[in-house]
């Protein structure tokens, strides 16, 4: 008798180790999950604001009178700029760094989720100051 329920102790230990195990995955998954789709709209908010400011006139602090993108860095947007760069904002969930393309000045947003080494999730092209002017590719 004593053998079965050292046995049945020992299953019951191992049992609910493994499902311990299991759950804490799980956990780290969704949290992951979590940090993706909080960075995705944050995201989509930045695109919109740099889009906003290409259409604001020159003399109200907007871009309209400059080809493309170029000069916009996260301070102008309002945002506070991490000590790397200008055009690299960090937020809880993720980093995100801007950068122009020559000839055209178009603008790219690059996002990682867990810091500004971390996985490389989104980039954002922006062309004009339009929604139809974006393009997601997602990593």
């Amino acid at each position: 008798m004593a053998q079965q329920q050292l046995l049945l102790v020992t299953l019951c230990t191992v049992l609910v180790g493994a499902l311990t195990l299991l759950g804490l995955a799980r956990f780290e998954s969704s949290q992951v999950q979590q940090d993706r789709e909080a960075a995705l709209v944050e995201a989509i908010t930045l695109a919109s604001e740099l889009q906003e400011w290409k259409r604001t006139p020159t003399y109200a602090g907007g871009g309209e009178a400059y080809v493309g993108f170029y000069g916009i860095d996260f301070a102008q947007l309002g945002y506070e700029a991490t000590r790397l760069s200008p055009t690299t904002y960090q937020n809880g969930q993720a980093c995100f760094q801007l950068t122009m393309e020559r000839p055209a000045f178009d603008a790219e947003l690059d996002v990682f989720v867990g810091g500004c080494h971390g996985l490389h999730v989104l980039t954002v092209t922006l062309t004009g100051a339009t929604p139809g002017e974006t393009t997601w590719t997602f990593h």
